[in-house]
């Protein structure tokens, strides 16, 4: 009888490879924040779910991207990928990833997107945000030349470098003058109450202070009002604002900046330029070679340029136009102030106007920013034209209104203007 030889079996331990068997589920991602600065980083809420029975036993990469648009591919900008550990059966992962925006992310809308991605590089499964994000900017920054001189400018929040551009809410852009930047404080007075006076807008300003420097006497920086402009619209109309959202404020020089931007916003064809409103404080005179011209026929009319605008003529200066600022739908002559003092004065002028009062008829209500900037009409209550640059009252004269400084020529003493039948005066 034969020897049957006795068999033996020996197993070897294999490797799970189920893994990626599990169902998993890109179940959310949303972006924290409405919006995010280029060099800064944006929070990021994101869940993933195993919706079958088997473990996913090793760990899996995560892709966030942003894309513009709600098809997500390899052409999106890529945040992060980041590697979460595997998912037991019916469990699911919930966390909040902090991802850096690159610093050369085009201002836009953009949706957040998340891919799983397996050990073999497939994409298991893909989310994208619901509502999307905006990439914003802090500040928009150029240079503009004149005869081959260079000069840096840029537009940023009133309130520093740091603060972040809205493309979608009603804004103050505040210019300011030869010799002059923003931080001025005649200026910042301004600027804070601007904002003060419509809180849910935001207060830009445009600084071309190296443009603008001429020292002494010079009258150089004039030569850079047109270039200065120019680059400010292609700058604010490329970011998304349109010229019914700005309402600009311009002293000195920064008026005529200001008019001159307004009329290279773009507008429908065979129209001129506009923006929602225009505040001349003390528009410049000539200042003699320069090569703008303010008082060049059809050059500057802030009416034209604006669907309505103020402007504020410092009686008595030497560097204020009466001509220019009567081309404002509404012009008012001041007294007993200067070039630069005239900026404390509006800036109180127009915070008597958020004052809380009972009465009626106050100095402050016959500048109502719901006349300036929304209603877009003259105050029914004076008569047009009715005061001339001495402040004597006359038929046909430019100004509305004679405001008188009080004694510190930083605030507002009286206002005085006639109707069909008197003349009125107004105390703060």
């Amino acid at each position: 009888m034969p020897v049957r030889k006795r068999r033996t079996w020996s197993f070897e331990q294999l490797e799970r490879r189920d893994v990626f068997a599990a169902d998993l589920d890109a179940v959310r991602v949303d972006a924290v924040a409405d919006y995010a600065v280029p060099g800064q980083t944006l929070a990021i809420t994101a869940t993933i779910a195993n919706l079958s029975t088997l473990d996913a036993s090793l760990d899996y990469a995560v892709e966030f991207r942003l894309s513009l648009d709600r098809t997500i591919d390899a052409t999106d900008v890529l945040l992060d990928v980041v590697t979460r550990p595997g998912l037991s059966a019916a469990s699911h992962d919930e966390w909040t990833q902090q991802v850096a925006i690159p610093t050369n992310v085009p201002h836009a809308r953009y949706y957040v997107s998340m891919s799983i991605h397996t050990s073999a590089n497939t994409v298991a499964d893909n989310a994208i945000d619901d509502q999307s994000t905006s990439i914003l900017y802090t500040s928009l920054e150029g240079v503009v030349s004149y005869q081959g001189r260079t000069q840096a400018v840029a537009i940023r929040s009133y309130l520093g470098g740091t603060e972040p551009i809205l493309d979608n809410v009603p804004t103050w852009l505040v210019i300011h003058g030869r010799n002059s930047d923003p931080s001025s404080p005649n200026l910042v007075q301004l600027e804070g109450v601007l904002d003060a006076v419509r809180s849910g807008d935001q207060v830009l300003v445009l600084d071309w202070r190296a443009a603008a420097a001429s020292g002494g006497l010079g009258g150089a920086g004039e030569n850079y009002i047109k270039p200065v402009a120019t680059w400010a619209a292609g700058a604010l109309s490329g970011y998304g604002f349109l010229g019914e959202q700005l309402n600009v404020v311009g002293h000195s020089w920064g008026a005529y900046v200001g008019a001159e931007l307004a009329e290279r916003m773009p507008a429908p064809r065979g129209l001129p330029g506009q923006v929602n409103s225009i505040i001349a404080v003390d528009p410049a005179i000539d200042f003699p070679g320069g090569s703008y011209n303010p008082l060049a026929r059809g050059e500057v009319d802030f009416a034209r340029n604006s669907k309505f605008s103020w402007a504020f003529y410092a009686q008595g200066g030497v560097f204020g136009s009466a001509t220019t600022a009567g081309t404002a739908d509404e012009s008012f002559l001041v007294t007993s102030s200067d070039h630069s003092k005239v900026v404390n004065v509006i800036a109180n002028l127009f915070s008597l106007a958020i004052v809380p009062t009972a009465r009626p008829a106050t100095l402050g209500r016959q500048f109502s920013f719901d006349r300036l900037l929304v209603s877009h009409t003259p105050n029914p209550a004076w008569r047009p034209n009715s005061y001339n640059s001495s402040g004597r009252r006359v038929i046909r004269g430019t100004f509305e209104a004679v405001i008188t400084a009080a004694p510190t020529r930083l605030t507002v003493g009286l206002l005085k203007f006639a109707t069909s039948k008197q003349e009125r005066v107004y105390r703060p």
